[in-house]
């Protein structure tokens, strides 16, 4: 059973999920009454169990040398992780491998996760102060994704980053104004889409071929031979890695106008791309190589739609080239010829997952998301006396650039939606003169996306749109289609109390 829900973006109350407890117990079917159960899915890439620990420890020391003009700080924070990956058996019924908290069948891995940051301010003057930081971390990976080569949780990721800038205090500290310009570098980060369908369905299917191919009486294998083989080429991967660089500036303003009137103004500009998609565990694994910047295509077509191998496209190591020789054992195993429960040539599952592989490098290696010059602008008045003694009015505006959200068929780049915003903020302090509440009490009102601005944010394009139109419109006039978007935040207001003591 498939139960479907519509949403509507501009009703809240539709989004909702299916419940498997609202399944009726029987269903009728041609007239009979079948009864209805729970069956969870097969344990694979997207379904496993697993759990996990970490235990953290952090020091922090911080020192001031030649009179305070100079301010170190220096920091170290461990975490220590216990990841265990449950096994499974076969379910009795269903004949089909469900998970299991049996510890005999679980693989326990301890890895460890270090931060170290370094910062240094020095007072330079009265009125300029120069500040650099660095830091650097092992990351605790989540247990969630498997990698390859065997399907397991992947090493910790690495990271990087670095900022350097000046401070200024001017005017008598009316002023302040601090400028930063900041890089990060982050490797083995791990993205999940799309991973089954491009690599473990293809490698289940190739190996179940050469299976009916190469195992049975007077064949190269036994099946208690071809068993461990089929499983070293068919691991359970549910993730692959990247890395990913980015670099920036912000500029920071705090201008007290009066002395009671503040403006706090900020820009930032951040570029950040993806690099090494794929690179360090799939490509590897099957033994690609690559055409530049690309994985080279090592199948091509022949004039009468047949497909060839070339294995100098291919590593002596990899996966690729283990299926090239079980392919050359028997006649009836070829790759050119043998096919695969797709109805398509081994040969052709490769040419397939080399493209969707390069199409995944220029589709992700690129700045979908980012929005990268922000600015922001808050201002606030406190009122000393007359009547509205105690009370503070305050207003800001945010707006956020827009970003990439696809290609026409020029290759050039289209871009999405800007977003603003504006917010407010009343605030009162009173003093309660008597009583044991005798401490100061602040009332303050802020509401977020003052005016209400709402309406979709489009992420992606559905299509590349043709060369006629300058976007993808949805058959029947229905509008510009949209792979992924977003929705506004709609306003919210709060009330917050707080009383000093």
């Amino acid at each position: 059973l498939t139960e479907r829900v519509y949403l509507n973006e501009a009703n809240s109350g539709s989004f909702v999920a299916p419940d498997w407890h609202s399944v009726p117990s029987t269903i009728n079917i041609g007239g009979t009454n079948r009864n209805v159960g729970w069956i969870d899915s097969p344990v694979g890439s997207g379904n496993s169990d697993a759990a996990q620990k970490t235990n953290t420890k952090l020091i922090v020391a911080q020192s001031r040398f030649l009179r305070d003009r100079l301010v170190t700080t220096v920091g170290y924070r461990t975490d220590q992780g216990s990841i265990t990956s449950f096994g499974f058996v076969t379910d009795p019924v269903l004949k089909t491998p469900v998970s299991t908290h049996d510890l005999a069948l679980a693989t326990v891995n301890s890895i460890k996760g270090i931060t170290r940051t370094q910062g240094v301010v020095l007072h330079a003057t009265n009125w300029l102060s120069l500040i650099a930081n660095s830091s650097s971390n092992i990351g605790i990976p989540t247990f969630t994704d498997k990698v390859f080569p065997n399907g397991t949780i992947a090493d910790p990721s690495k990271g990087k980053g670095r900022d350097y800038g000046l401070s200024f205090d001017l005017f008598s500290g009316r002023l302040s104004l601090k400028v930063v310009k900041y890089a990060t570098n982050q490797q083995g980060q791990t993205k999940s889409g799309g991973i089954n369908a491009r690599y473990n369905l293809r490698n289940i299917a190739i190996g179940q071929a050469l299976q009916s191919a190469l195992v049975g009486p007077g064949l190269p294998y036994t099946s208690s031979t071809w068993a461990p083989l089929f499983t070293a080429l068919t691991p359970p991967v549910g993730a692959d890695l990247f890395d990913l660089d980015s670099k920036g500036y912000e500029i920071s303003a705090v201008a007290n106008l009066t002395p009671h009137w503040r403006l706090i103004a900020n820009y930032s500009y951040t570029n950040a791309l993806r690099s090494n998609t794929d690179a360090t565990d799939a490509i590897p694994w099957y033994g690609f190589t690559y055409e530049g910047k690309l994985v080279k295509q090592g199948v091509s077509q022949n004039s009468n739609g047949s497909f060839s191998i070339n294995p100098a496209a291919f590593t002596t190591t990899g996966t690729v080239a283990q299926w090239i020789a079980l392919g050359s054992k028997v006649p009836g195993a070829n790759l050119t010829n043998l096919v695969t429960s797709n109805q398509i040539t081994v040969a052709e599952e490769i040419m397939g997952m080399i493209n969707d592989i390069n199409n995944d490098k220029l589709t992700n290696e690129q700045g979908w998301g980012l929005r990268p010059r922000k600015v922001s602008l808050f201002t606030a008045y406190d009122f000393t006396e007359g009547r509205l003694n105690g009370f503070s009015v305050g207003g800001g505006y945010r707006w956020r650039s827009a970003g990439l959200i696809g290609f026409d068929s020029s290759g050039n780049k289209i871009i999405g939606r800007t977003l603003s915003g504006v917010d407010m903020m009343l605030r009162y302090r009173i003093r309660v003169p008597h009583g044991w509440l005798h401490n100061p009490v602040t009332l303050q009102f802020n509401a977020t996306n003052l005016f209400n601005q709402d309406g979709i944010i489009p992420q992606r394009l559905s299509a590349t749109p043709v060369t006629a139109s300058p976007t993808f419109i949805v058959p029947g006039g229905r509008g510009v289609g949209y792979s992924r978007f977003d929705l506004m935040e709609p306003r919210s207001i709060r009330f917050t109390t707080t009383y000093s003591f």
